[in-house]
C-alpha cells in the first residue's frame, strides 16, 4: 500500500508483482523443496506438516525472473501483476516426488503437527500478466523442473557416492553439498535473479 501511495502522491514510477512459491536454482535452504532435499542428503528424515494437504502454486525461478523482467520493461506504471504458472500441488505430492527422484521410498518421511495458522492454499491468477504483457511460463512440467533442480542433482550424487540411493550411472559427487558460490550467506545471488 505504501508503494501505491507514493505512486499516486509523488508520481513515483513503480510496478508491483506478487508471486507464488518458487522452485529451482538459488532457493534459500530454508524453503520447502531445498529443505526436504537437504534433509535427505544429510540423512535426516524429511518432515511434513499436518496432513500434507496444503496447496501451493509452484513456479520455476527462471519463469519468475522472466516475468519480473517483463513487468519491469513492459508493464504499466502503477500496476500490480500476479506471477503464477498454474502449477498447483499439495505438499505431500511434492515431497513424495522428491523422495522418488532421489531413489527413496515415497513414504520415508515423518509427520509433524501442523503450524498454527498455516495457510491451506496459495493460488495466483496470472491472466493479466499473460494477456497484457504476453508472458508465459517456460517450465510447465513441474516433475521435469524438479529433477533438474541443482540441489536435487547434487543430492543424488552425494547419495550415490555414499551408497545410499540415487540413480545408477550418475557421476559420483564429492560427498558433500556445497552452497552455490554465487550466493552469499543471506541467499541473494550476485548478478543473478532469484525467486
Amino acid at each position: 500500500m505504501l508503494v501505491r501511495a507514493w505512486t499516486r502522491t509523488y508520481g513515483l514510477r513503480t510496478t508491483i508483482s506478487n508471486c507464488s512459491n518458487n522452485y529451482g536454482p538459488y532457493q534459500h535452504v530454508e524453503k520447502f523443496i531445498p529443505r526436504q532435499i537437504t534433509n535427505i542428503v544429510d540423512g535426516v528424515r524429511p518432515k511434513l506438516y499436518g496432513r500434507g494437504e496444503n496447496v501451493r502454486d509452484w513456479i520455476h525461478t527462471e519463469d519468475h525472473s522472466s516475468a519480473v523482467w517483463d513487468i519491469l520493461t513492459k508493464g504499466r506504471m502503477g500496476e500490480t501483476y500476479l506471477i503464477g504458472a498454474d502449477g498447483e500441488k499439495n505438499n505431500i505430492t511434492v515431497l513424495r516426488m522428491i523422495l522418488e527422484a532421489m531413489g527413496r521410498d515415497p513414504e520415508d518421511f515423518d509427520w509433524v503437527a501442523d503450524r498454527p495458522g498455516h495457510d491451506r492454499r496459495y493460488a495466483i491468477d496470472s491472466t493479466k500478466l499473460q494477456r497484457e504483457l504476453g508472458w508465459r511460463p517456460a517450465h510447465t512440467d513441474f516433475a521435469e523442473g524438479l529433477k533438474a533442480d541443482h540441489r536435487l542433482v547434487r543430492g543424488q550424487r552425494v547419495l550415490v557416492a555414499a551408497g545410499q540411493g540415487g540413480h545408477r550411472g550418475q557421476v559420483q559427487g564429492s560427498g558433500s553439498v556445497r552452497p552455490n558460490p554465487g550466493v552469499p550467506h543471506r541467499g541473494r545471488p550476485r548478478g543473478r535473479a532469484w525467486g
